[in-house]
């Protein structure tokens, strides 16, 4: 997950997704990774796998996890 970190801190939103989807197939369910992936996912304009993966890093009764207004605070969200 460090090579997704370090494209997403360089705004390589297609590397970033790249590096976080290779991550995902050793752990599927790393909430923080879903969660970049999504933020990459959005800015390149892949609205509906964008919410799939946000679905799977904060399933229904746990949005204690990112309360919405942070959601709506992260730029790279601002596409969805």
């Amino acid at each position: 997950f460090q090579a997704g970190a370090a494209a997403l801190s360089r705004q390589d939103y297609a590397a970033a997704f790249d590096a976080y989807q290779a991550g995902l197939r050793e752990q599927p369910d790393n909430t923080v990774a879903l969660y970049h992936a999504a933020r990459c996912a959005a800015q390149l304009g892949q609205t509906e796998v964008a919410f799939a993966l946000l679905d799977r890093a904060f399933p229904a009764g746990e949005e204690w996890l990112v309360p919405s207004r942070q959601i709506e605070s992260v730029p790279e969200l601002a596409p969805l």
